[in-house]
């Protein structure tokens, strides 16, 4: 019975552990959304009008993948302080992030092909362009040496350029 009891004990901590550590994605409600038109079967984010501080967009939306961040789709948004992007996003649109003035924090997911991030700042995959450093982003940052000239967009308040 204490075996039984102990086996019991384990896998319920084992459950709630992997519940815990489980990246938790905001409701699809929290994002306008249409057709990419450069992915057959894709899903654009065109705007974000949820209201978190950390924003987590989701790897698929109505079990099509989320392929893109439009244009303007975070633009103005004074209110979410980080975002994650998952890997299944290859594109992000001029301006996504224009505007956003307390956003201090871009994390990309390690699989994304197209995009990657460093201490909150976006890049590229090889981290050769500098895309967007948030407008909100505090103290200061050391570029990466692998990122040979800065690009006209530079800061988070401009918009961002896709790769």
């Amino acid at each position: 019975m204490k075996t039984r009891k102990t086996t019991l004990a384990f896998i319920l901590m084992a459950v709630l552990a992997i519940t815990a550590n489980a990246q938790q994605y905001d409701p699809e409600s929290d994002f306008k959304f249409d057709w990419d038109p450069d992915v057959k079967d894709g899903v654009v984010i065109t705007k974000y009008i949820g209201r978190k501080n950390e924003v987590r967009i989701p790897p698929s939306i109505q079990n099509y993948p989320v392929t893109s961040i439009g244009e303007m789709a975070f633009g103005e948004n004074k209110n979410f302080t980080s975002v994650t992007i998952p890997n299944s996003v290859t594109t992000i649109g001029r301006g996504a992030f224009y505007g956003c003035t307390s956003l201090i924090a871009i994390t990309v997911d390690s699989g994304n092909i197209k995009y990657s991030s460093e201490q909150g700042v976006l890049f590229n995959k090889n981290k050769t362009t500098l895309i967007n450093c948030p407008r909100g982003k505090t103290g200061a940052y050391t570029i990466p040496n692998s990122v040979p000239a800065l690009g006209r967009w530079l800061l988070g308040d401009a918009p961002a350029l896709p790769v």
